[in-house]
């Protein structure tokens, strides 16, 4: 799921609620999708490769023109040049496999481009014209991973700057990693539950 779009410098930021394995490599590019392939040439792709196991809750942030990952360990790769976040209007999908048979995996959008079928799709066309914008929702208190979805697709949960212009006068500031909150352990429950019984034996 993305958090975060940086037109001024050309970062974003994504979270995954599952873990994701050491090896595998993902794909981000600012093409547009016509629900069978991809539309243009002109546009750009980069991808990571990750070293490590991307952790569930992580917040990683891609740093385009300093070929740099934050939140994760892997090797950033630019497979053209062309890869250019636009504030007046713009898409990025997220996915694996390759662009010709891409499993698709996220998407966020600022112009109303066509949401693939699989994955998370965040539709922040609301924001159109504007450089900056991240999620400013909880990142604490939910179960489970998979029950932040809801409030990243809320729009009143995101936070815009910026005009448009590229100024670079708004500052990225994507979420905390997420977490949450644990289940009693198996041990915690026992202590309880011998607790019960000696008080019951008191009475």
């Amino acid at each position: 799921m993305f958090v975060g779009f940086d037109s001024d410098s050309e970062q974003f930021s994504f979270v995954s609620d599952v873990d994701i394995t050491s090896g595998t490599q993902l794909f981000f590019t600012d093409d547009e999708w016509g629900g069978t392939n991809f539309n243009d040439a002109n546009e750009g792709t980069m991808s990571i490769t990750l070293s490590a196991t991307l952790t569930a809750g992580s917040v990683v942030i891609i740093d385009g023109p300093e070929d740099s990952v934050s939140g994760a360990s892997g090797t950033l790769a630019h497979d053209d040049t062309s890869f250019n976040m636009s504030g007046s209007g713009d898409s990025i999908y997220a996915f694996s496999g390759s662009r010709a048979t891409p499993v698709f995996l996220g998407f966020l959008t600022t112009n109303s481009d066509t949401a693939p079928d699989t994955g998370s799709s965040i539709d922040r066309s609301s924001f159109s014209g504007t450089d900056v914008f991240a999620y400013t929702g909880p990142t604490s208190g939910e179960a489970s991973f998979s029950d932040y979805a809801a409030l990243i697709q809320d729009v009143e949960n995101w936070t815009a700057q910026g005009d448009g212009s590229g100024s670079q006068s708004a500052n990225f500031a994507p979420p905390s990693d997420f977490t949450v909150v644990p289940e009693p352990s198996s041990t915690a429950l026992l202590g309880l539950g011998g607790l019960a019984l000696i008080l019951r034996r008191r009475r």
